[in-house]
């Protein structure tokens, strides 16, 4: 099925393999343009996975935005302006994960354009095509992360970046594959882009932050354990289990010390020679093993037996003593891995709303192979050995290489380095180490997102590696332990241009280069910065600068994390997380007023139903994972969408999907009238008793208010008569919880009935705060629940991160409790800025719960589900509130809180703002609004305020 118009092209690939692992590849096209200069004409392209398009050299766009196979997005771009007389060339490389991930559903590598100009057909993609797999590309490079494609490894030796370019000579290409027309499986429907292109701004960093001479181990491997233990895990996102082992032969010219690392962690045990290794250095999660050893050879084994919902294992190897690792039980070849990885004795795929089960240690070949001290002895588990894939496999690991600096000298940045982030003509000429590389720290000021470019001017050979992190202070650097947030470039010889094609968010880049045989001057670094189409429209200033530095904080977060959906995070993972998302759209409604973007987020989710009828908690995604609560969280946005809009179409055709997923979920109440499912019954990152099966409390008071707030989204779509449905089922679940769920010795509700009928005896915050904001608790209850808002007992569990205060300043705004709210804001976003945050962290540093090590601030230093000020500021403080559907009616209802002014601006859906600028003197409080003329303003004061109303309106087109 084609969707929208009708396609003259074929999907086209290359090469043998359907969807190879980590593929860039090139296509071209030569034709002739328009008779007539300045003739209109249009492209329309769609790719798997990812593409950047040129015409004429010139770089058109980057898509496609993330699809479900089964209703592929296309571009569309006008080019016109672009073509001249006679010949012309398009070109497009074409990124191919062949892997599936958080973001992306396994495919096949294919490509599609079409253009015409005057109404008439241009060029279509079909077998006259060129192509080539990028040369200088590995395809072994690591994986950025379990919910990510792949890092890169370029060596510009290998090819001609002038490629794009008409007048190129390709025909050493290989001539394209057709594979079918539109409509070709697996992309069964196309659809065009639904949201604007987006942005791309050039940012240098301010400064650079340090210099030093640094040595890398003599070997960094990383190797994908996932794909070589279970190679079929290739087409899923489902973390797995495994048994097994990583082995390697070390052989050594004469006795001396050896130290085996793990940078990135992941290692249970180390074996050497069948004795365990029990003493280790290293800050968690890293771990490095100094060993001292005998001339010869040695065998290693790393029980390496382990969940893994993908990524990378990092090994490196470092010494005094000259030494070689090579492969063992068959000695190995020239040119081939020198790492076998052993089993999997046993191995588990967990699907977390589905039964499963654990994994299996007690293979006698397993625990045998532990005491295996020599190569002879491990022969004898050859049915067992494996080679590690080449394709799996690299020893360009920059992450590694960065993570363990064996040397690490500081050194005075000297003035003419700084050239090297300014837009000058003179470049900054990087020193030379007779030993050592040199490593250059670009702050870039505070977090972005986008694309790494830089000129540089070098001997061939040069290699320039990157790796971008988020939090450094001091000598402390925050590594992003999950994330290989790295590039490797390797320069050909002279001046050079490079810009990754890989999105990444950091604050920091530490860029290194190594093995310079010559001058190295570094003409320029950058970063394309690349979100959301977006302008400032929204606005908000205060007489506390603390709480002004808040909310730009809290903007450019949500900047950040506006791609084509939402996102989480720019840096970590870059995945539409479906629960954050409803916060993050309220966010911006106050300070960009985007609405495509929400629409098109809420439109993605019941593309997984496929998955499961309780939709998966990240879209569209491999990974078959449902959060009961992300789903009850986005009915409650498609409520708050259509009524914010005003949009009843779009709430006319999503309601039978909500309709579909709430009987399904209902299906799961328990003959007490409660929820009690299987799943990542998640709502906070604490120690919530929040267990994957059974009655967890929170979740029953989310789906009260998902049921709720279905039956006015039932109104909206023009089906109020199935809306009382709805409120009656809301109101017997708030009974089966108000009847079973409280517990009167503590005067709380309880976190949880275990699957076991355990009742919990872990009393929470998060569990009353929701109590009281889903308006289950009622009377003496309530009264109780306000009172904890106020005064959490010390014995609850506590909030743990800013998404579960989102929750919190809801609640204590439905009570009134503004003041509260604001002094609390000060607080936990204060610390950040007080640690130089210039973005909203992901949780607190109160709890171990989702980071690396207990002791890091944070995981993420930049998360949209964090960004509440930038809602709350505009809705609480300033006072601007929509009473009605589509804002035809606003509250302006102050709240001073002990700020002598404030001013700023709510953007509207239809256009326009809501101007809003207050100040208090004493008991007077001075008010001007302005407002289109068909809005209706309702002013309340605060209590005990004598308040002076200035009101302008303006008109509308």
């Amino acid at each position: 099925m084609v969707a929208g118009r009708a396609w003259q092209a074929s999907w086209i690939w290359g090469g043998d393999a359907e969807s190879p692992r980590n593929e860039w590849r090139c296509f071209r096209r030569t034709f002739d343009g328009p008779a007539e200069a300045g003739t209109s004409a249009r492209l329309h392209i769609s790719a798997d996975s990812r593409y950047i398009l040129y015409v004429n050299g010139e770089q058109v766009g980057r898509g496609p935005v993330r699809s479900w196979p089964k209703e592929q997005f296309y571009d569309t771009y006008e080019i016109g302006h672009l073509l001249r007389a006679g010949e012309n060339t398009i070109a497009a490389l074409v990124l191919h994960f062949g892997v599936s991930n958080f973001y992306y559903i396994r495919g096949r590598g294919g490509l599609l354009i079409d253009a015409e100009a005057g109404g008439r057909p241009l060029v279509s993609t079909d077998g006259e095509w060129r192509t080539i797999r990028l040369p200088g590309q590995q395809t072994g490079s690591p994986r950025m992360a379990c919910q990510q494609g792949f890092a890169e490894v370029i060596d510009a030796r290998e090819g001609d970046d002038r490629w794009t370019q008409p007048g190129f000579d390709d025909g050493g290409w290989e001539r394209a594959r057709p594979i079918g027309g539109a409509g070709t499986a697996p992309w069964t429907t196309l659809v065009p882009r639904d949201i604007p292109f987006l942005t791309e701004e050039k940012h240098y960093p301010a400064a650079v932050a340090s210099l030093r001479r640094v040595r890398a181990p003599a070997y960094a491997a990383a190797l994908d354990l996932r794909n070589q233990m279970v190679p079929e895990s290739a087409n899923h996102a489902n973390p797995i289990a495994y048994c097994g082992y990583v082995a390697t032969l070390l052989e050594l010219e004469e006795d001396g010390r050896v130290e085996i690392g793990f940078p990135g962690g992941r290692a249970s045990r180390l074996f050497v020679d069948g004795v365990p290794c029990e003493t280790w250095r290293g800050e968690q999660p890293e771990r490095y093993y100094e060993l001292r050893l005998a001339a010869g050879e040695h065998l290693v084994l790393v029980d390496v037996t382990s969940g893994d919902h993908g990524g990378s294992f990092h090994l490196a190897v470092d010494g005094d003593v000259p030494f070689r690792l090579r492969r063992p039980a068959d000695g190995g070849e020239k040119g081939e891995t020198p790492l076998v990885t052993v089993g999997p004795f046993d191995h588990t795929e967990r699907i977390d709303h589905q039964p499963g089960r654990e994994l299996r240690l007690d293979h006698p070949a397993y625990v045998a192979l532990r005491s295996c001290a020599s190569a002879a002895e491990f022969a004898a588990y050859r049915e067992w050995i494996r080679p590690a894939d080449a394709d799996l496999y690299t020893e360009d690991d920059v992450f590694g290489s960065c993570v363990w600096r064996t040397v690490a000298e500081r050194l005075a940045v000297p003035p003419s380095l700084q050239n090297a982030v300014l837009p000058v003509p003179e470049p900054a000429e990087l020193p030379a180490f007779a030993d050592g590389d040199v490593e250059l720290v670009l702050d870039l000021g505070q977090e972005r997102s986008g694309y790494v470019g830089f000129e540089i001017e070098a001997p061939a050979g040069t290699v320039v590696d990157g790796y971008g992190v988020e939090y450094m202070r001091d000598d402390y650097i925050q590594h992003t332990y999950g994330l290989d947030n790295t590039f490797r470039y390797v320069c050909r010889e002279g001046r050079q241009r490079y810009l990754s094609p890989v999105r990444r968010g950091f604050r920091y880049l530490l860029l290194t280069v190594r093995g310079g045989a010559g001058r190295v001057k570094l003409h320029e670094a950058y970063v394309n910065q690349s979100t959301y189409p977006v302008a400032e429209r929204g606005q908000f200033r205060c007489s506390d600068a603390q709480l002004n530095e808040i909310w730009k904080m809290s903007r450019h977060t949500t900047r950040l994390c506006m791609e084509d959906t939402f996102v989480d995070c720019p840096a970590y993972e870059q995945v539409f997380w479906v629960g954050d998302s409803r916060n993050e759209a309220l966010v911006n409604y106050y300070v960009f007023g985007a609405t495509d973007i929400v629409k098109r987020c809420l439109n993605l989710v019941p593309g997984s139903g496929d998955m499961t009828p309780l939709y998966v908690d990240q879209v569209p995604s491999a990974w078959n994972s449902v959060i009961p609560n992300w789903t009850f969280f986005w009915i409650i946005a498609c409520e708050e969408y259509a009524a914010h809009a005003g949009d009843r179409a779009f709430a006319r055709a999503v309601w039978p999907s909500v309709r579909h997923t709430l009987e399904h979920y209902l299906r799961h109440l328990d003959e007490a009238g409660l929820l009690f499912i299987r799943g990542w019954n998640l709502l906070d990152w604490a120690p919530i008793d929040q267990p994957g099966d059974g009655i967890v409390t929170h979740q029953n008071l989310f789906l009260v208010k998902a049921l709720r707030q279905a039956a006015r989204l039932a109104a909206l779509a023009g089906s109020a008569d199935e809306a009382p449905a709805y409120t009656e089922k809301a109101d017997a679940l708030a009974q089966a919880i108000n009847r079973h769920l409280w517990d009167e010795a503590q005067g709380a509700y309880l976190d949880c009935i275990h699957a076991d009928g355990r009742r919990s005896n872990v009393f929470s915050m998060q569990t009353q705060v929701v109590a009281y904001l889903c308006d289950v608790a009622e009377g003496d209850r309530r009264a109780a629940m306000e009172a904890f808002l106020l005064s959490p007992p010390p014995a609850f569990v506590q909030i743990g991160s800013p998404f579960m205060s989102f929750f919190y300043y809801e609640a204590l705004e439905k009570a009134g409790q503004h003041r509260h709210l604001l002094d609390d804001i000060r607080e936990r976003y204060g610390m950040m800025l007080d640690h130089g945050a210039t973005t909203c962290w992901e949780m607190y540093p109160n709890f171990d719960e989702n980071r690396a090590n207990p002791n890091q601030l944070t995981r993420s230093h930049c998360h949209a589900w964090s960004a509440a000020p930038g809602y709350f500021l505009g809705a609480s403080i300033l006072g601007v509130r929509r009473l009605d559907e589509g804002w035809r009616t606003v509250e302006i209802a102050p709240e001073p809180c002990g700020l002598t002014w404030a001013e700023g601006a709510v953007p509207l859906p239809q256009g326009g703002q809501i101007a809003v600028r207050w100040r208090r003197e004493g008991t007077r409080l001075a008010l001007r609004v302005e407002a289109p003329s068909d809005v209706r303003i309702e002013v309340r004061w605060p209590e005990g305020v004598q308040g002076e109303l200035k009101l302008e309106t303006y008109g509308t087109l």
